[in-house]
């Protein structure tokens, strides 16, 4: 009986084991966007499903939405919003002909307002310095 708990427990602690290091090892993608202002009533929603570019081919095309906007809540009627991506970090792409590519440069990301100015278009690596957007109203 001794042996039979001791094989049952032995079972357990390495399948604990075994949980633990896979949960640990996991990697996800996060998507995060900072509000740098929120204490003023600035306000960002995003759309509500995010672009997955795990398997991208040449010549596809991703589109998702931001709004920006001041809490009707708050006491500010006006902000002026600068926006600007920052890569946090980079993951590089599968091996071919011994080269492993990085499509931070690759990958094309337009910002387009919604009067239609474009306020960015070119290499998401390139999109690191402030860009104004406007002055937003309440």
């Amino acid at each position: 009986m001794k042996n039979k708990t001791g094989y049952y427990v032995k079972s357990i602690l390495i399948s604990f084991i075994f949980l633990v290091a896979f949960c640990v090892t996991y990697i996800s993608h996060v998507y995060a966007i900072e509000v740098i202002g929120a204490n003023t009533g600035l306000k960002v929603n995003v759309s509500d499903v995010l672009v997955s570019t795990d398997n991208l081919a040449p010549g596809d095309t991703k589109a998702s939405t931001m709004t920006i906007y001041i809490d009707p809540e708050s006491n500010t009627s006006s902000l002026r919003v600068w926006i600007r991506s920052e890569i946090i970090e980079s993951v590089l792409g599968k091996e071919v002909n011994g080269i492993r590519g990085n499509l931070d440069d690759r990958l094309v990301l337009t910002v387009t307002h919604q009067d239609g100015k474009e306020l960015h278009s070119g290499s998401i690596s390139k999109f690191d310095k402030n860009v104004l957007v406007g002055d937003i109203q309440k």
